[in-house]
């Protein structure tokens, strides 16, 4: 019995030795913790393991407060989130760090034309007609009176 319980544990306790050493990097869901460990530990199987669903962190778990993980609330704090995550907007009152990249915003007005802008016209050439003075009528024709 003793020998069959050994032949459980050994292949449990390997897994928790791979599951704690992260030095050289490791596979996420979260793109902070080492959460993922069932992949493997190399970039290849872990970016091969769940389409991608999973990253891999380059130098293992992120152990500070740094950053916000992934399904973290980050509407307060919408440029915390770690890296790959963005703050995205899911209700008026409620963002989350989710997978995507950061959009880059536009200027809001366009920026000025570098471009020289025509000379002015110069005075003009003709002169003006002149136009004789109107003259009065008796006829009621012409004004539209009749």
């Amino acid at each position: 019995m003793l020998t069959s319980l050994s032949m459980i544990l050994a292949p449990i306790l390997l897994l928790g030795l791979i599951h704690d050493v992260h030095a050289a990097g490791c596979c996420s869901m979260d793109y902070k913790e080492c959460d993922v460990w069932w992949c493997g530990s190399t970039k290849s199987s872990c970016e091969n393991c769940g389409d991608d669903a999973f990253v891999f962190l380059e130098n293992g778990a992120i152990t500070d407060n740094t950053c916000l993980k992934r399904w973290s609330g980050c509407k307060n704090d919408p440029n915390a989130c770690c890296d790959g995550l963005v703050c995205t907007e899911l209700s008026r009152y409620y963002s989350q760090c989710l997978p995507g990249e950061a959009e880059e915003e536009e200027p809001a007005t366009s920026p000025p034309s570098l471009r020289p802008t025509k000379k002015p016209t110069d005075e003009p050439t003709k002169a003006p007609i002149n136009l004789p003075p109107p003259q009065e009528s008796d006829d009621d024709s012409m004004c539209g009176c009749a």
